[in-house]
């Protein structure tokens, strides 16, 4: 071997060592941060930058819904409190009405009646969230993702409600829309004689009529009712007559009516859709006609205006007055007209109901959304983590492997100088 080989190969495991020790410092920087990254890899940084925006958003949408939660959990114990005080109402109504009562006892179903009115007005007026009184919007957005269009809204409307009273001489109404149901043909029903109970009939034809309870033969209770096999109507019924609350359907299966029934009539809170299933009036109806709060719609269902309809006691000066007036206000009403047969059920336990129950869906929707955020948190941060976080394994093998090849290096390179200074003292001998 020549002087000039063992040079050469000297510097090569000089650049050798100088590559070895730049790993071992890169690795070992990696570890003491515990990033992998650095300024070398812009496009892992740009990666890491969007899943680390798109984390904090979730975590933002995610304390949102808490949040909107919160705002339904506490709405729904003042409405719960509202019901307990209602069902205590019905029972002085029925208390109050009965004919063996002296005056005394009357004027005592009455001073209790007041307090509890008023305390209704009280829950309503004082229950708050965020020092912001919960019933005095009547839709609130919560930002549910990270998108602005990601919105789930929580409608906690005015609990407000229509007292219609209607003469005997019913006169005609006219020039306003009426909404009409379609009614039920029995005509090619068999005689069900009198059953009871829940059944399953069918009509002459091998159709499927009506899935449901059935009294003296008759439909009474929840039942389906089908015209040729097709779902016309699902809710309750009375002696074979809808009354109630039900949904009809469509000739497609969309929604035709959701809302209180009486005699096959709309009659009370209810949403009235197209022959397309677009929703067209959503508020209070009496025998068809609005009367009462509600929104009315244009055909593709774009909102036109809310406001108190008159179409009943418009159309029909003659026969009917109409009162309107809001559950906050209850405690300055007559407590007479309030222990009147069926107010109690109609104005204060029914509306309450009706938004107890819409706010436990979006409760549920949003728990939903919850559980959707917190499981793309858990894949996005895995994501994450796999862009940015040092494999400290591998690191720490990285190390020692280069330590390893360091050293035999810095050996071999000690060796190859000591046989170049030999050899050139060897030359100089001469």
């Amino acid at each position: 071997m020549n002087i000039f080989g063992l040079l050469k190969n000297n510097y090569t495991n000089i650049n050798r060592m100088n590559l070895l020790q730049r790993t071992i410092a890169d690795s070992t920087n990696r570890l003491s941060s515990g990033q992998k990254l650095t300024k070398d890899s812009p496009s892992d940084i740009l990666r890491m930058s969007r899943f680390d925006s798109k984390l904090r958003g979730n975590q933002v949408a995610q304390r949102n819904i808490q949040d909107g939660v919160s705002l339904i959990q506490t709405t729904d114990s003042a409405l719960a409190s509202i019901s307990s005080i209602g069902q205590r109402l019905k029972e002085l109504s029925a208390q109050y009405n009965n004919g063996t009562l002296s005056a005394d006892d009357k004027n005592t179903i009455e001073n209790e009646t007041k307090g509890l009115t008023k305390q209704i007005s009280n829950i309503i007026n004082n229950t708050s969230y965020n020092n912001k009184n919960v019933f005095s919007s009547n839709s609130i957005s919560i930002m549910a993702g990270n998108d602005t269009s990601d919105v789930v809204k929580i409608n906690i409307p005015e609990l407000k409600t229509t007292i219609s009273q209607t003469n005997s001489t019913g006169s005609t109404i006219s020039n306003v829309p009426k909404f009409t149901l379609p009614t039920p043909d029995l005509s090619n029903f068999p005689d069900q004689g009198g059953w009871n109970g829940y059944t399953v009939a069918w009509d002459l034809d091998g159709y499927l009529t009506y899935d449901g309870n059935l009294t003296n033969g008759l439909f009474d209770g929840s039942g389906l009712y089908f015209n040729k096999g097709q779902e016309v109507y699902a809710g309750t019924w009375v002696n074979g007559v809808i009354s109630g609350n039900g949904i009809f359907y469509n000739n497609d299966g969309s929604m035709k009516y959701d809302g209180e029934i009486t005699n096959g009539t709309p009659n009370g809170y209810g949403k009235y859709y197209s022959n397309s299933g677009v929703i067209q009036y959503e508020g209070f109806i009496k025998n068809g006609y609005r009367e009462g709060e509600g929104k009315t719609y244009d055909p593709n269902g774009n909102l036109i205006e809310t406001k108190e309809y008159t179409d009943y006691s418009g159309g029909n000066s003659n026969s009917n007055t109409t009162s309107s007036f809001s559950l906050k206000d209850i405690g300055d009403f007559d407590v007479k007209e309030v222990l009147t047969n069926n107010f109690v059920d109609n104005n204060i336990l029914k509306p309450v109901t009706d938004m107890r129950q819409e706010l436990g869906t979006t409760e549920e929707v949003l728990n939903f959304r919850s559980d959707y955020l917190q499981s793309e948190e858990t894949i996005n941060t895995d994501a994450l983590s796999h862009i940015q976080d040092v494999d400290i394994a591998k690191e720490t093998l990285n190390i020692s492997k280069s330590q390893i090849l360091l050293n035999v290096n810095t050996t071999l390179f000690s060796q190859i100088n000591d046989m170049t200074q030999n050899m050139v003292k060897a030359l100089l001998s001469y």
